[in-house]
């Protein structure tokens, strides 16, 4: 692709775009993305980066209707980081990956950029896409774009420095300012392969560091007095920004949590409903359907934990279970969970939660597809689809009180990950 020079000439106003304009509906809907953030900061930030999505969403459709959206994995949709990146991360177009970069057309030619959008393989985009945000008019452009290879370059080339806060400042030359050029490459180009690190792994320990840290200094944080990057360090703050249980929502809402207590009382709460989970009637062996291919999700279900009952798993007649089919961009995943109460050894109430991932009908998963439980000390597990005479399905069995929550995160070989709201058990 051609990359479009600018002379120092250049003006902001100069920039030949469509306008967008934002009704009331986009606009609250931003203000109730960032209404849960308590940094006047962040919030703002995060107020920002919606209108950015809100806007691009509305270009795209109106520019290219044929282009399919998917917005499901997107930053802003992630209390915890919403407001800590300036970009929109994990927003797709087809079958490509775009970082949004909202900025304000009184800004000299510097454009802010994380490296957490072009270092972290759960943040890397195709194309990095330049959005003006006129807030005050209600109005927005889309200014322009660079493509994840040609930004890489450009950064080496130039030997350009990561500043203190993490974060690059980019010249806007390096960017095209056609987005008639961003549209013929989403309906024309096939994705180029963005390079992949391994995850970020840590210890129970170092995860409990890091939320020690951030409780530590949650009130300077949540007032601004400090900001992250003058408390992690860059190797904490990449298990910060791809760790979700790291982070503790104080004030977490109901809505922020799937109650799997409930579904023992044959009902799903307000959170399960909103993510589409589907509660199963109790397990019943005499139900089983022994067809391969058009089984059910109860048959289904029925099938795998009678298998799981062999091999000396017991589940009781009062277990209950759900599933959700996680559609990814290439595949779709069913998760299963089934869930029930007990008492331990010392007559504590506690609750235990079996975890079935698989593909809906007589698939198996993708090779390199990984299941990671967690709970609030850290990473409890991790199971991985290696070869093609591995299972069909991972499993995974946890136990807790009922003060104890567990955090699910799915993620496939190409790099795509999803990290399900917490499970917690509250009869």
């Amino acid at each position: 692709m051609i990359k479009n020079i600018i002379d120092s000439r250049f003006e902001w106003d100069a920039i030949k775009s469509d306008t967008i304009t934002l009704n009331t509906s986009q606009i609250d809907q931003a203000i109730e993305l960032s209404d849960p953030i308590p940094n006047e900061n962040q919030q703002w930030q995060a107020y920002i980066n919606a209108l950015a999505l809100l806007s691009f969403e509305q270009w795209l459709s109106d520019r290219a209707p044929d282009l399919s959206i998917n917005n499901d994995q997107c930053s802003i949709f992630l209390p915890q980081y919403a407001g800590l990146l300036k970009s929109v991360c994990n927003l797709k177009v087809g079958t490509f990956k775009i970082c949004l970069i909202p900025v304000s057309t009184s800004i000299d030619k510097i454009i802010t950029l994380s490296k957490i959008a072009t270092e972290l393989s759960e943040y890397k985009a195709n194309f990095y896409v330049i959005i003006s945000i006129i807030e005050e008019l209600e109005q927005a452009n889309v200014l322009g774009f660079v493509p994840y290879y040609q930004l890489i370059e450009e950064i080496e080339n130039h030997q350009l420095k990561v500043q203190f806060n993490w974060n690059y400042q980019l010249p806007l030359s390096w960017f095209n300012v056609n987005p008639d050029d961003l549209l013929l490459s989403l309906r024309c180009l096939e994705p180029e392969s963005l390079p992949q690190q391994n995850l970020v792994t840590a210890s129970a320990n170092r995860l409990s560091k890091i939320r020690e840290k951030l409780a530590q200094y949650q009130p300077q944080l949540e007032t601004s007095e400090q900001e992250l990057w003058q408390i992690l360090t860059w190797e904490e703050a990449r298990i910060f920004f791809t760790h979700p249980e790291v982070f503790q929502q104080q004030k977490s809402g109901v809505n922020s949590l799937v109650n799997v207590a409930v579904w023992l009382q044959d009902k799903l709460d307000e959170a399960a409903q909103s993510l589409s989970w589907v509660l199963l009637p109790s397990f019943n062996t005499e139900r089983l359907n022994f067809a391969t291919v058009m089984r059910s999700p109860i048959e289904e279900l029925d099938d795998i934990l009678t298998q799981l009952s062999r091999t000396g798993t017991e589940i009781p007649q009062q277990a209950r279970g759900a599933y959700q089919n996680l559609n990814f961009p290439e595949t779709c995943l069913r998760l299963y969970a089934v869930t029930w109460a007990v008492l331990s050894s010392e007559n504590l109430p506690e609750w235990q939660l079996i975890l079935i991932l698989g593909s809906p009908g007589a698939n198996s998963i993708p090779i390199g597809t990984r299941l990671q439980i967690s709970d609030n000390t850290g990473i409890l597990g991790e199971l991985v689809r290696r070869q093609e005479i591995d299972p069909a399905y991972l499993y995974a069995r946890v136990a807790g009180n009922w003060e104890e929550s567990f955090f699910i995160t799915i993620s496939l070989i190409n790099g795509e990950t999803m990290t399900l709201p917490p499970f917690t058990f509250c009869p």
